[in-house]
């Protein structure tokens, strides 16, 4: 392993390795609680159905905050996806 072999050369290394690898796990912690906390918040309602792209490309507050423009195009034949009806 890599930490033990940082562990024999250099003590203060092996802290550092150690240090970051902490805070990385307690990061993850974070963001995985996070994300939990806007699952449960989620409303259990039937998800837009790819039919409304156009409209949710028009309508998507992220793309008006950051003033980037959103927009769709299609081409060729549409065929249902799997699991649609």
């Amino acid at each position: 392993m890599v930490l033990k072999a940082v562990t024999d050369d250099d003590e203060a290394e092996a802290n550092r390795a150690i240090d970051v690898i902490a805070r990385s796990g307690r990061t993850a912690l974070t963001e995985l609680r996070s994300l939990l906390g806007v699952l449960r918040e989620a409303p259990l309602t039937p998800q837009p159905r790819i039919t409304a792209i156009h409209h949710l490309a028009e309508h998507s507050g992220r793309a008006r905050t950051s003033r980037t423009a959103a927009a769709t195009s299609g081409a060729g034949r549409r065929s249902p996806l799997p699991g649609t009806p």
